[in-house]
């Protein structure tokens, strides 16, 4: 029954009945007053519940940080997949470069004969 309360998360509002008002007449004239240990457990239901919501909303929030987190973690790791792949390129175009474009346009590379 307490996994329902939970689970919906939603204010119930408890119709009093006949039987659940605190005080009522009995067939001798005299108020008979409703149970306490009823209305303590009733209380700290309530207090549970509302236990409950607090730290459902701390986890939420958590979450969404996690989410968010995991978000920038992988914009952060596309980034560096990009510099490696740009790096490696600029690595095998140097290697396929011959030694006379190297040299640069202002520089003779001399050979001997």
């Amino acid at each position: 029954m307490a996994s329902a309360v939970v689970s919906d998360l939603k204010p119930t509002v408890v119709e009093p009945g006949p039987s659940s008002s605190s005080s009522k007449s009995g067939s001798n004239g005299l108020a008979e007053q409703s149970s306490p240990l009823v209305e303590e457990e009733e209380e700290d239901l309530h207090g549970r519940l509302e236990s409950l919501r607090r730290e459902l909303e701390l986890i939420n929030i958590q979450e969404e940080r996690v989410e968010d987190e995991l978000k920038n973690l992988k914009r952060e790791l596309q980034m560096i997949r990009r510099r490696e792949i740009s790096r490696r390129s600029r690595v095998r175009v140097s290697k396929k470069t011959p030694a006379s474009s190297r040299a640069g346009p202002n520089k003779t590379i001399h050979t001997d004969h």
